[in-house]
């Protein structure tokens, strides 16, 4: 960095991972870009209200739906897996509540932003 060259170890920690550079130790997390898109889509249209619009973060193909209307979710269940670049994408509630309900399918192809699920 700036000309300089530094010495570092690297040990994954489950959430993340423990850097050492030069004595000084760092702890880092790793987010995915689909992670952080669903955050702020999710963010945008309530958050951790009553209700969420779960959406795509990115266009893709549903791949498998897991859920169907009238579900009890709990936080951190999944809910759609989209396939996009040739990865698969686990989509996980944020909060818990029903579905209330699944405007899509599998194998249907969806577009940024595109409603996927209504939870409230």
């Amino acid at each position: 960095m700036n000309g300089n060259s530094f010495n570092a170890s690297v040990h994954g920690n489950g959430d993340g991972y423990d850097i050492l550079i030069d004595s000084k130790y760092i702890q880092v997390s790793v987010e995915s870009s689909s992670r952080k898109r669903l955050d702020r889509l999710s963010e945008e249209s309530g958050g951790h209200s009553s209700r969420l619009e779960v959406r795509a973060p990115m266009p893709g193909m549903v791949v498998r739906c897991e859920v169907k209307d009238g579900d009890a979710i709990h936080p951190g269940d999944g809910l759609v897996v989209l396939e996009a670049m040739k990865m698969e994408n686990e989509i996980k509630s944020t909060i818990g509540g029903t579905v209330k309900k699944v405007f899509v399918s599998d194998k249907q192809v969806v577009e940024k932003g595109e409603l996927l699920l209504v939870i409230e």
